[in-house]
C-alpha cells in the first residue's frame, strides 16, 4: 500500500540499522584533548554524530 515507507519488516530493520545507528570507534578519538581545543558542537561534527553522544561520552569518562 502507499501509506507503508517500506515494502516488509526487514527492509524497515535494513533501513533503520544502516542510516541511524552507527558504531563509534570512541579509542580512535582524543576527547579530553579535543575538548580543551574545540566545542562539543564541532567534535561531534569531526566525529560524525549528535552533540548529545558527545556530551554523553564526555560525561561518561568524568570529563565533563
Amino acid at each position: 500500500p502507499a501509506h507503508k515507507k517500506h515494502c516488509s519488516l526487514q527492509c524497515s530493520r535494513h533501513s533503520f540499522t544502516t542510516h541511524f545507528r552507527r558504531i563509534i570507534n570512541w579509542e580512535n578519538f582524543d576527547l579530553e584533548t579535543l575538548y580543551k581545543q574545540m566545542p562539543v558542537i564541532h567534535i561531534a561534527e569531526l566525529i560524525g554524530c549528535s552533540d548529545a553522544a558527545v556530551h554523553k561520552r564526555l560525561k561518561k569518562l568524568k570529563l565533563k
